[in-house]
């Protein structure tokens, strides 16, 4: 699709609906709207069918948009195979579809979507699995399921074996589940003796998580076998416990991999495990390994996930261990998952200094460090530095280069910095590292008093630090500020490729809050992708039977026999995830012994298939009272995160102009503001709304009520969330991905690919949910009831909070590839028109004012304290082509006030400042322009007509 202008009138239309704060309003999509909308007739949920095709039969009421219908089989596009198939009868019009293989329809597990705008023009969307096979009994539909037809939605993956396999008969990993009728699966299945080897291969299918092969590799026979494995397929590869990978060969990138040939020793893999996917491009593979120097058993090779279903029938693996960090430049602490770390006693005698705190990224544990005691740890941990002198500075630049780079730096810093006054200005190779760490040199000098703070989280792998045009990946926040920053930060840590703890989201925090502030809560992305544990009251055989015979029991008491949501009828927790349906359960009393008695004689025989459940009442009453209390929190949640209530689905995915719609014309209009559609772009979608929050403080905007820090955390992480399901998909292959470059033109077809699956990725972030009790239990508690319309008021205002980030970080991403800034250090200058140059003699003479650049608010730049020369200033201008540079008629080009406005000027409808010009421009993606091409006058330049200005 081409960019068009219709996408800005779309995308102005979106910005007036935001600010106006009544596009999400909550719907209410009753079971009726749910039947009579869009409904699937045939297959029935769950059904198992057979043959060389297969018949869908839907109906889709009159009042519905059918120009709006769409149908996807597997993530395949079929709207185009549905046709009407008899006349409308009580405004519901029956509609048919046959379909092959050729229209995506896979043995085993199929996922089929359909969705339609009401008249109001938001979506209704219904879902059916099913299980297919063309003349024999489909495969089953997960690891171990009991029963043909039911689909796990998610698994947990574990290493049994830390640093290798081991063989003797012993498994390497399983795969498990929480669900009824699951049991865990080990593989090897048929744990084999490798000789002559250094590598085990499992092949493992995607779709159904069964184990293809198992394979014994030497390093001459690694490459061919990776090249075999298809995009439909897992290869889990590892090392032999006891013998090292041979990484002078090994290049997994056929499966996802790096390439390790290259590595130096130092950082070269020993123990080393893999699970990655075939076809994959390099990077999307997960990799474990530990270096020589990790040995402790905790940083052995090992992976430990969550398998989630993405739009494609396949599954995809997620890190499960995401960590909470909170750094408090104000108090001295940081803290890590719940352990609090402090520096040692001497920081409180110390009026300005900096605290140190080296974590390994492997095992979030303090780094070992030569000469440096851990054993205080957490009370006393880290490196206490006080620049007063220029050794000083030495000393602790040194220190920051010996951190490893597997490591994060947490760095404090408090007081006036001693550092940037004469004492110390001899050597700026400490401001320099930390610059090159991401912390801008100019963050220092805004710490100007004694009541100065600055908290920041950075790595020597510049991949975490710089590596801007992904993320913004090194936080920093510091007082004294402009931009509403504490020197407080909250992050959520999580597993990289290389399965090492990184930062993915963060935000300026306010830990200490006063009146008209917020603590913001980042907890739901970890919440959310932890492993499922067992469900409550499922312990013994009397229990299960007793929540087996409730569950048949609830399906034909709330569902008519013709309208039954699954054809197992004994696992009601098997719908949880299905909204359209589940919300059919508020207000269900399952402990009700009318609706649900407990049998005579405690033994109930189904009538359809003549299975008996035998039970005590004991165990009927204490699985409906679990069951009442999952309901009751899946109520909530549904009220919250489903279709109902605040309706953040809607906003999302469904109504009429949902936020991924609005990212789409933001995309457009940075491009647009560009006047340029082909400029490269690179960019991860899951970091789009992070951007803004991360660099400046959103704890006090007046649209940000009291009490909203979880919901901002919630909506972030949600988003984020459903961004590295797997959906990102530039290849249509159904391998993920969660970076895409090209042009702006492709990125935008990418970014609209992605928005048709979005339900898909929204509904397995849900499923993640509430097919677990804690997840389900957790994020229940901040779903209050008795809040909803606080609640739908908050949401509506951290989406516009949300729209600003993408403005600006998709701005930021264009001007990346067209622009530049051209920086000028130590001058006396204080605004741009004071620059002006031209070049003698190899040096540039600055005599020459007034014509290079002018004072235009709208132009981006930025006068800071400067760190090299004291009383002094360094300037920074984003500028264009030079064109007939060293010459009397020498111009510069401009930046377009449609990119820079929104980035540096404060947004009139969120109260959100501009973002800080000593963070945009010290660690920004766009690039600063040589000195040899910085723009200057010719030799013979008539300095008369410096005065005149105006050369652009």
């Amino acid at each position: 699709m081409q960019i068009q202008a219709g996408s800005f009138a779309r995308c102005a239309a979106a910005l007036v609906a935001l600010a106006s704060m009544g596009y999400a309003a909550p719907g209410n999509n009753s079971n009726n709207s749910r039947s009579t909308m869009l409904a699937v007739t045939s297959p029935q949920p769950g059904a198992t069918v057979k043959g060389l095709s297969l018949k869908v039969d839907i109906q889709v009421h009159q009042a519905a948009r059918r120009p709006t219908f769409r149908a996807r089989l597997n993530g395949k596009d079929i709207t185009a195979r549905f046709a009407g198939s008899g006349a409308c009868q009580k405004e519901r019009c029956p509609e048919s579809a046959i379909l092959t293989p050729l229209d995506g329809l896979i043995e085993g597990r199929n996922v089929l979507r359909l969705r339609i705008k009401k008249w109001n023009g938001n979506f209704v969307h219904t879902r059916t699995v099913f299980m297919w096979s063309q003349s024999n009994p489909p495969v089953s539909g997960g690891v171990g399921t009991a029963v043909p037809g039911i689909f796990q939605p998610n698994y947990s993956f574990t290493t049994l074996q830390p640093g290798g396999y081991q063989g003797n008969g012993q498994p390497w990993f399983q795969i498990s589940s929480n669900a009824l009728g699951t049991v865990t699966k080990n593989y090897p299945k048929n744990p084999i003796q490798c000789t002559n080897s250094v590598y085990l291969l499992v092949e493992i299918q995607r779709t159904s998580l069964q184990e293809l092969s198992s394979t014994c590799l030497d390093s001459a026979g690694l490459d061919a076998a990776l090249s075999a494995i298809p995009s439909t397929s897992f290869a889990v590869l590892g090392s032999l416990a006891g013998i090292n990978a041979d990484w002078s060969n090994l290049n997994p990138s056929a499966i996802g991999g790096s390439d390790y040939r290259q590595v130096g020793d130092q950082e070269a893999p020993w123990g080393y495990m893999m699970v990655g996917i075939g076809k994959a491009p390099s990077g999307i593979g997960l990799e474990s390994y530990n270096t020589g120097y990790e040995r402790a058993e905790a940083e052995l090779a090992q992976i430990h996930g969550v398998l989630t279903a993405n739009a494609y029938g396949m599954y995809d693996l997620h890190p499960s261990d995401n960590a909470i960090v909170n750094v408090d430049g104000v108090n001295k602490r940081v803290q890590i998952d719940g352990v609090t770390y402090t520096p040692p006693a001497v920081s409180a005698n110390v009026p300005s200094g900096f605290w140190v705190l080296p974590i390994t990224r492997r095992t979030l544990s303090p780094t070992t460090m030569v000469n440096q005691d851990n054993s205080g740890c957490p009370a006393s941990c880290g490196a206490v530095f006080y620049l007063n002198s220029p050794q000083d500075a030495i000393n602790m630049t040194d220190y920051l280069s010996s951190v490893p780079v597997r490591s994060l730096i947490f760095v404090i810093a408090w007081g006036k910095q001693a550092g940037l006054d004469s004492s110390v200005q001899q050597d700026q190779t400490l401001y320099t590292r930390l610059s090159n760490l991401g912390i801008p040199a100019y963050t220092f000098t805004k710490m100007s008093d004694s009541t100065s703070s600055m908290a920041a989280v950075v790595s020597n792998d510049q991949t975490v630090s710089r590596n801007l045009q992904f993320s913004r990946e090194a936080y920093v926040s510091s007082t004294q500020s402009a931009f509403d920053q504490h020197g407080q930060l909250s992050l959520v840590l999580s597993r990289d490729a290389h399965y090492l703890q990184r930062p993915v989201s963060g935000v300026q925090n306010n830990f200490d809050p006063s009146p008209g502030h917020m603590t913001i809560d980042l907890s739901f992305l970890k919440t959310v992708w932890q492993p499922a544990s067992p469900w409550p009251m499922m312990d013994t055989p009397g229990r299960v039977n007793a929540y087996q015979y409730l569950s048949y029991m609830m399906f034909h008491t709330v569902w008519p026999a013709n309208q039954q949501p699954s054809n197992t009828g004994n696992d009601i927790r098997s719908i949880y995830d299905e909204p359209f349906v589940a919300m059919d359960l508020a207000g269900v009393d399952p402990t009700n012994p009318a609706s649900y008695p407990f049998p005579q004689g405690g033994t109930y025989t189904r009538p359809d298939n003549g299975v008996t459940y035998t039970f005590t009442q004991q165990d009927l009453s204490d699985v409906a009272q679990q069951v009442k209390a999952e309901l009751g929190a899946l109520d909530r949640v549904l009220n919250l995160f489903g279709n109902e209530g605040v309706n953040l689905r809607g906003l999302y995915v469904d109504n009429e102009v949902s936020l991924v719609d609005i990212l789409l014309s933001e995309l457009a209009g940075s491009a647009r503001a560009a006047n340029d559609q082909r400029p490269e772009l690179i960019f991860r979608l899951s970091d789009v709304t992070n951007w803004t929050a991360s660099m400046t403080g959103i704890t006090s905007l007046p649209q940000m009520q009291a009490g909203s820090g979880y919901l901002y955390g919630a909506m972030s992480g949600l988003f984020h969330a459903m961004s590295s399901s797997g959906l990102l998909d530039p290849r249509g292959d159904g391998i993920p991905d969660y970076t895409v470059a090209g042009t702006v033109q492709s990125v935008y077809d990418n970014l609209a690919a992605y928005s048709v699956n979005a339900d898909a990725a929204y509904e397995t972030v849900f499923s993640n949910i509430v097919q677990d009790w804690s997840k389900l239990n957790a994020l229940s508690q901040f779903a209050d009831p008795g809040q909803q319309e606080n609640y739908l008021r908050q949401s509506q205002s951290t989406a516009v909070l949300m729209q600003l980030a993408a403005r600006r970080y998709f701005n930021t991403m264009v001007m990346a590839f067209k622009w530049q800034i051209d920086q000028f250090y130590g001058v006396q200058a204080t605004q741009p028109s004071n620059i002006g140059t031209w070049f003698v003699d190899g040096h540039y003479n600055t005599s020459c004012k007034g014509n290079m650049y002018n004072d235009n608010p709208a132009t981006a730049w930025a006068v800071l304290p400067s760190v090299t020369a004291p009383g002094s200033n360094d300037i920074f201008i984003v500028a264009g082509r030079v064109s007939n540079n060293w010459t009397d008629f020498m111009t510069v080009g401009g930046v377009p006030a449609g990119l820079t406005d929104p980035i540096f000027q404060k947004d009139s409808s969120t109260g959100m400042p501009g973002l800080p010009p000593e963070v945009w421009f010290g660690s920004s993606p766009v690039q600063f322009r040589p000195i040899s091409a910085r723009p200057s006058w010719s030799i013979d330049y008539d300095q008369s007509i410096c005065a005149v200005g105006a050369t652009r």
